[in-house]
């Protein structure tokens, strides 16, 4: 009976190192074929990777002029939201006290002036 086990698990594993041995194989001569593949193509690959290199490029360059863009475009609404809300605030600050809020407004709008001015 032992001896009967024995030989069943011997067949066994003989089955699986073969299963083995076979899709090892397959695994090679596929890849033999993709390195031909690869070998014949060469310049084709080399000329795609100059193509794709160059298409990176202008997305990067693209992106970056994009970036620049937001991040003006922030600094202007930035400054839009902050001299309107200094203009209201002064306007409900000063109500009813029209000879200060001119004065406060015409003091704003040269230091706004100013910073603009500084700014170019």
């Amino acid at each position: 009976m032992i001896k009967i086990f024995f030989v069943t698990f011997f067949i066994a594993e003989l089955i699986i190192a073969l299963a083995t041995i076979i899709k090892i194989y397959q695994f090679d001569r596929c890849v033999n074929d993709y390195n031909k593949m690869v070998s014949a193509n060469k310049n084709k690959i080399r000329s795609c990777f100059i193509d794709f290199r160059m298409i990176i490029e202008e997305f990067h360059s693209g992106l970056t002029e994009l970036l620049e863009f937001i991040r003006v475009k922030r600094e202007e609404y930035s400054i839009k939201v902050l001299k309107t809300s200094l203009i209201y605030g002064c306007i409900f600050l000063l109500r009813g006290k029209y000879k200060k809020s001119v004065v406060a407004y015409q003091l704003i709008r040269e230091i706004y002036e100013g910073i603009k001015e500084a700014q170019i």
